[in-house]
C-alpha cells in the first residue's frame, strides 16, 4: 500500500473502523465568529476514514448550504492532527471536504503530515454572493504544522511487491503516484512554484508549512485577526505585499524576489484617479512597463482595508494604472491577483494577513504580542478560538441546525504543548532555503 506516513502510535478510541483516525464532534459552535459545528480528526489516515467522517457528519449536521447565507461560510469546521497514512485515502478525504464545504484548521500545537496534509487541502466553504459558489477555506494557526512529502512504500512492502510484480511495473507505479500527486496539488490550487519541493521530499523528510511564503504558496490562511495587529511598520508591510505581487505577476517564488525592491519609500509615486494618489516604491520610468508598487491614499486612510497594486507607468492621461493588485478586507473578501474561478485564484474571506509579513520568516516568530495569549493552550481558553471572543457556553444554535447528533465531551487538553523532541522523532523537517538555490 502506498503510504504518506511516519511511524506513530495509533489512536484507537472512538472509531468504527479498526486503526482509523478518531473522529468526533467537539461542539456545535466553533467560535463566536464561526457558530458552526466543530469536528475533530486525529490519528493515522487509513482506509475507511471517509466513511467514518461521513457517518459523524451526517448524524450531527442536518443543515447544509441552506444555513450559510449569501455571504458564505462552511457547513462545519474540521480540526486536524495526524502523522499520515494511506495516500489515496487522504485524497478521498480532501474530495469529501470539498463536496460538503467543510473548512479545515490545524490548531497551535497540532501537526498534520502527509496524507493528513493532503486531506487538509480540501477545506472549503460556499457562498452565493455574486455567483461565487465553492471557495477555499483552510487555516493554520501559528504553531501548527502541515507537512508534505512524496508517496512511498515501506522497504518490506516494496521488496515484496518487487519480487511479485517486477522492476518495470514498480517503476510505473512510482511514476503514476508522482503524477497523481502533482495533479492533485494543482487541483487544490497549490502554487506550481512549490511542487518541486513537495515532490522532492523523501519518506523521512517533510516540507513544512511554517513561513509566511509557505502560506502564500499553498493558499492557506492565518486565523482572522485585525490586519494592523500584524503590521509594525506600514512601509515595510506594503513592500512585503509588493514582493508577493511581483511573484504573482512573474509566476515566481517570493524567496527569489526578496531583494527585488531596493528603492526608498516615496509618499507620492503617482496619481491614480482624480481623488487618489499612491504611496510606495518607484523603480523605473520605462514606457509600457510596471514602474512601481504602492498603496492608494484612499485605502491608507482605513483601518486595514488596504488596496495595494503594481502600477504601470503614466500614459497619455498622466495617471498610473493598477496592474496585479491586492485587496485586503477586515470583513469581506480579500484577494490577490486575478482570475474568475474562486478555486483557482487567491481569494479569502477575511484579511490576508500573511502578505504583510517579511519574506523568508516563520509565522511563529511574528505572532503579534497583542494577540499572542490567544495562541497558547497553556492558558485557560477564556478567549475562545484564536482571534475570536469566547462564545457563551449555552448560546442558542441557529434555528436550522439540528443538534441531535452525538455529543461527546470536548477534548481535554493536558496544558502542555507537544515537545519539539517528539516532533523530531517523526522525521527530519525540511524548509525551503532562505536564499535562492
Amino acid at each position: 500500500m502506498l503510504r504518506f506516513a511516519f511511524a506513530a502510535v495509533l489512536l484507537l478510541a472512538g472509531v468504527t473502523w479498526a486503526n482509523a483516525a478518531k473522529i468526533s464532534i467537539v461542539s456545535m459552535h466553533y467560535s463566536a465568529a464561526q457558530p458552526i459545528p466543530h469536528i475533530h480528526y486525529e490519528g493515522e489516515t487509513v482506509a475507511g476514514d471517509v466513511e467514518a467522517l461521513r457517518a459523524v457528519y451526517d448524524s450531527a449536521i442536518k443543515c447544509r448550504l441552506e444555513c450559510l447565507g449569501p455571504d458564505g461560510n462552511s457547513t462545519a469546521i474540521l480540526t486536524m492532527s495526524g502523522p499520515g497514512g494511506d495516500y489515496y485515502q487522504g485524497l478521498a478525504l480532501a474530495d469529501f471536504l470539498r463536496q460538503n464545504h467543510i473548512a479545515t484548521v490545524v490548531e497551535r500545537g497540532m501537526s498534520c503530515y502527509s496524507a493528513c496534509a493532503f486531506a487538509f487541502l480540501g477545506g472549503s466553504g460556499y457562498a452565493t454572493v455574486q455567483g461565487m459558489g465553492t471557495y477555499i477555506d483552510r487555516q493554520i494557526e501559528p504553531g501548527g504544522i502541515v507537512g508534505f512529502h512524496a508517496p512511498y512504500r515501506d522497504e518490506a512492502s516494496f521488496l515484496e511487491a518487487l519480487e511479485v510484480r517486477g522492476a518495470g511495473e514498480m517503476m510505473t507505479e512510482g511514476r503514476n503516484s508522482l503524477a497523481v500527486m502533482v495533479r492533485e496539488l494543482v487541483k487544490w490550487n497549490v502554487d506550481p512554484e512549490i511542487l518541486s519541493y513537495m515532490v522532492g521530499m523523501a519518506p523521512e523528510r517533510t516540507y513544512d508549512i511554517v513561513a509566511a511564503d509557505d502560506y502564500y504558496l499553498i493558499r492557506a490562511a492565518l486565523p482572522p485577526t485585525p490586519a494592523n495587529a500584524w503590521i509594525t511598520d506600514l512601509q515595510s508591510a506594503v513592500r512585503n505585499v509588493c514582493l508577493r505581487l511581483l511573484a504573482i505577476d512573474s509566476r515566481s517564488d517570493p524567496l527569489t524576489l526578496k531583494n527585488a525592491i531596493d528603492v526608498p519609500w516615496q509618499d507620492n509615486i503617482g496619481t491614480v484617479s482624480a481623488t487618489s494618489t499612491a504611496a510606495g516604491y518607484h523603480w523605473n520610468d520605462n514606457l509600457l512597463d510596471i514602474g512601481g508598487c504602492g498603496i492608494t491614499s484612499d485605502s491608507l486612510a482605513t483601518n486595514g482595508d488596504y488596496e495595494i497594486s503594481l502600477f504601470w507607468n503614466p500614459g497619455l492621461l498622466g495617471t498610473i494604472e493598477p496592474g496585479t493588485s491586492f485587496i485586503n478586507r477586515q470583513d469581506g473578501w480579500s484577494n490577490a491577483g486575478g482570475g474568475r474561478n474562486p478555486l483557482k485564484r487567491i481569494l479569502q474571506k477575511g484579511p490576508l494577513n500573511h502578505y504583510f509579513l517579511p519574506v523568508g520568516v516563520t509565522i511563529e516568530s511574528r505572532v503579534p504580542y497583542s494577540i499572542h495569549p490567544r495562541f497558547t493552550h497553556r492558558q485557560p481558553r477564556t478567549a475562545g478560538r484564536v482571534g475570536h471572543p469566547r462564545q457563551p457556553l449555552l448560546h442558542a444554535l441557529p434555528p436550522c441546525i439540528a443538534d441531535n447528533g452525538p455529543r461527546p465531551r470536548a477534548r481535554q487538553l493536558d496544558g502542555q504543548l507537544p515537545r519539539l523532541a517528539h516532533r523530531q522523532c517523526l522525521g527530519v523537517r525540511a524548509h525551503r532555503p532562505q536564499e535562492p538555490l
